[in-house]
């Protein structure tokens, strides 16, 4: 008989957390990282999808995205685009568009103020495409789950540009070997420039 091993709350909390949150990973990944299988994490963002269902606060799939307190971003300004996933999905896969991209333009976002948004294309410049930041979720079997994660994930990625400080750059003074050096590579054109000059006739 299989016996199947107990793992703590906070560490199911932490699994689903740390897959949710990051918009480049995906559940096969974390899972190996954890040391756990696909499936057992994919039980448990089901198990957390279902307790948060259950609960009148529940964001829908069709309602405004909640960023912070202050910060919503309206159902009007998600654009979604559905297609046929690759990953699991017993006789289903590659029937149904269960594969979901979601994508909010940062440009254009209404309820953004114009300090938001420059701390936003600051700390998400390398994932902006013409103003667009876009998320991917296609780990579920089901659409309605990959929205919850896309959603999940979106609302994760635009909190953490927004209330992450932008690194602060420290004035720093030239040590003796960098000026040395400078002073040596001027020496060594100047010479370079010398040599080309035509000889006098």
């Amino acid at each position: 008989m299989m016996v199947m091993k107990a793992y703590p709350a906070k560490f199911k909390a932490d699994a689903v957390a740390s897959y949710l949150s990051d918009p480049e990973k995906t559940l096969e990944g974390v899972a190996r990282d954890l040391g756990i299988s696909s499936e057992v994490l994919r039980n448990w963002v089901h198990a957390r999808e279902a307790g948060s269902t259950s609960r009148p606060a529940q964001a829908d799939v069709t309602d405004d995205l909640e960023i912070t307190r202050s910060l919503i971003v309206p159902a009007a300004e998600l654009h979604w685009r559905f297609s046929r996933s690759s990953g699991p999905g017993g006789q289903g896969i590659n029937t149904t568009d269960s594969r979901v991209q979601l994508a909010v333009n940062l440009s254009t976002l209404s309820t953004l103020s114009p300090e938001q948004l420059g701390r936003m294309q600051i700390q998400l410049a390398h994932r902006l495409v013409d103003g667009m930041i876009t998320v991917t979720a296609s780990d579920m079997r089901s659409q309605l789950r990959n929205r919850r994660s896309a959603r999940a994930r979106m609302s994760a990625l635009l909190r953490d540009a927004l209330l992450t400080e932008p690194r602060k750059r420290r004035p720093t003074t030239a040590t003796k070997g960098s000026h040395r050096r400078r002073l040596e590579g001027k020496k060594q054109r100047a010479q370079t420039k010398n040599l080309r000059k035509k000889p006098d006739i």
